[in-house]
């Protein structure tokens, strides 16, 4: 895995893509990345890890329970990495304006690269 220069290893960082819609929800995307990244010394937290809610539940309500859990975890972590396919992803963009919104580091996973999206220490000038 390639990253880029000065990134911060001291921080965990939340994994996010796209999960709803998708075959085994995604999850071999998730794991492998997840894999990948801490293979590689990167601490990384993944939303594929959070336990299935004990009663069953489908569709929008699922979508809710599944969406907090996430959300706590990411609220643990101190950036982002997102993972193709995250713009068409409702849950993604939820945890990608959270992040950007707390000024969280914000990474783009593609294939062996880590992209830096955002300089959150740059200011602009209006």
């Amino acid at each position: 895995m390639k990253l880029p220069k000065g990134f911060d290893f001291e921080r965990t960082y939340y994994l996010a893509g796209p999960m709803t819609g998708y075959e085994e929800f995604n999850y071999p995307a998730f794991e492998r990345s997840q894999r990948e990244l801490r293979g590689d010394g990167v601490k990384v937290e993944s939303p594929h890890s959070i336990p299935w809610p004990e009663i069953p539940q489908d569709g929008e309500e699922l979508w809710q329970t599944m969406m907090r859990q996430a959300l706590r975890l990411l609220l643990a972590c101190e950036g982002i990495i997102l993972l193709r396919g995250w713009t068409e992803s409702r849950g993604a963009l939820v945890e990608y304006n959270i992040a950007t919104a707390l000024k969280m580091p914000v990474y783009f996973l593609d294939g062996k690269y880590v992209v830096a999206m955002h300089d959150n220490e740059r200011t602009i000038a209006l």
